[in-house]
């Protein structure tokens, strides 16, 4: 049996906010029908999503930024042979060959 990791067991806090956020709050709960703890914890929610896209996006950069140019051939050559695999591929089992897509001149 998986039990989930996650725990739904909710916790009172006490927050402290300006007013104008507040009646934003009020508003937006009264628009989706919820409560200002619904809203907040939307918001939460979204922002922690964000945060961690962020995260995972700024270390991708860092990934390749670190990458030498070895390391970036080698990925340009496994990319360009997966490219052509793909294509060779019959995903929607139509059975029809595919032409490969015509190259450009490089210059």
């Amino acid at each position: 049996m998986i039990i989930s990791m996650r725990s739904n067991k909710r916790l009172r806090v006490t927050v402290s906010l300006p007013a104008d956020l507040l009646s934003t709050i009020d508003r937006q709960a009264n628009q989706i029908q919820t409560t200002r703890s619904g809203v907040m914890e939307s918001w939460l929610q979204n922002g922690r999503r964000e945060a961690v896209q962020r995260a995972l996006q700024t270390a991708t950069i860092d990934y390749y930024r670190s990458l030498n140019q070895e390391d970036r051939d080698e990925n340009e050559a496994i990319s360009v042979a997966a490219s052509k695999a793909a294509r060779r591929l019959d995903v929607d089992g139509d059975g029809e060959k595919r032409k490969p897509p015509r190259r450009a001149l490089r210059r």
